[in-house]
């Protein structure tokens, strides 16, 4: 935020970095007294298919491959620092060697 605010009756100093957590407020029933059953038409870029074809294609990457970092690269020499913006992305980007697991035949 660029200057203090008044939200809700908190005080939020400036250069305060927020998050607004969307999935619960969509599933927050107190939130959405006029919805019955679970349906998602009111979270941002809905909730359906798109979903489910991202679950299926991360769960097919890391059952089909093994995933290595580069140059012999260990897990304590990455960069974890973030840059807050739109969204929150690494300062560095995450390099990964995939490696068949299986077959080819089987994906």
């Amino acid at each position: 935020m660029a200057e203090d605010a008044q939200v809700s009756g908190y005080l939020v100093p400036s250069n305060t970095r927020v998050m607004i957590n969307v999935w619960a407020i969509g599933r927050d029933p107190n939130s959405w007294a006029d919805v019955k059953g679970s349906n998602f038409e009111h979270l941002p870029f809905g909730s359906g298919r798109r979903s489910f074809t991202l679950e299926y294609a991360v769960a097919n990457l890391l059952h089909c491959f093994n995933w290595e970092l580069p140059d012999g690269m260990k897990p304590a020499d990455m960069e974890m620092d973030d840059v807050f913006g739109f969204t929150v992305a690494r300062t560095t980007r995450l390099i990964a060697v995939p490696s068949p697991r299986l077959p080819q035949a089987l994906y």
